[in-house]
């Protein structure tokens, strides 16, 4: 085959032989080289879509657990929110009742005088109402 190829080339058989052999060698190097990069890049492949099936599974844990964070949280805020609201339900029949001791108490100041005693003056609001309300920060 290496004289075939001296002769249509018209080269000696030592140049014919080096180019023959030179083109096998770059030839199979080339094939070497190929394959590698093809199982390289096959491998690289398996590695990403490892490292992407990992990384998926730790972003769905996650988002799990913000979800039951967030619904605990939201569950504080509920409890927190319907405590508040009973609170001020009970602040406002309070103060009401205060309000109702206070007209009373004035329409008791306000009262048609005693003929005995003479016209009754209380000036102001009464301790005990008085505290009552302060209680309340009112």
């Amino acid at each position: 085959m290496i004289a075939l190829i001296a002769r249509l080339l018209g080269v000696q058989t030592l140049a014919a032989s080096l180019i023959v052999y030179g083109g096998a060698a770059a030839l199979l190097g080339g094939s070497l080289w190929g394959y590698g990069a093809y199982k390289h890049h096959e491998g690289y492949s398996a590695g990403q879509l490892s490292e992407r099936l990992v990384w998926q599974e730790q972003q769905r844990k996650a988002q799990i657990k913000a979800e039951a964070k967030a619904k605990a949280q939201q569950a504080e805020i509920d409890a927190a929110a319907f405590e508040y609201a009973s609170q001020q339900r009970a602040d406002e029949q309070h103060i009401a009742s205060l309000e109702e001791a206070i007209r009373q108490q004035k329409d008791e100041d306000l009262g048609p005088p005693d003929p005995k005693t003479g016209p009754v003056c209380h000036a102001g609001i009464p301790g005990g109402v008085s505290t009552r309300i302060d209680a309340i920060g009112r």
